[in-house]
């Protein structure tokens, strides 16, 4: 059973990011997975990391 910040940096987020990250593979230019990735990365405190997200999200779709 997982503890009460499971949600919260634990395995849960890893799962969420690697998934995001699978499906950006096969759909690179998707701003919705862009943005996804940028914020699971945001909410891990890698604002460098999310940033660069932030600007292929950017690039695929600018009025995203």
């Amino acid at each position: 059973m997982r503890g009460p910040t499971a949600g919260a940096g634990g395995t849960q987020g890893t799962d969420r990011l690697a998934q995001l990250l699978r499906l950006v593979e096969s759909e690179p230019n998707d701003a919705f997975l862009l943005y996804g990735v940028a914020q699971e990365h945001g909410r891990r405190g890698a604002t460098d990391e999310a940033v660069r997200w932030y600007d292929r999200c950017l690039a695929a779709d600018l009025n995203y």
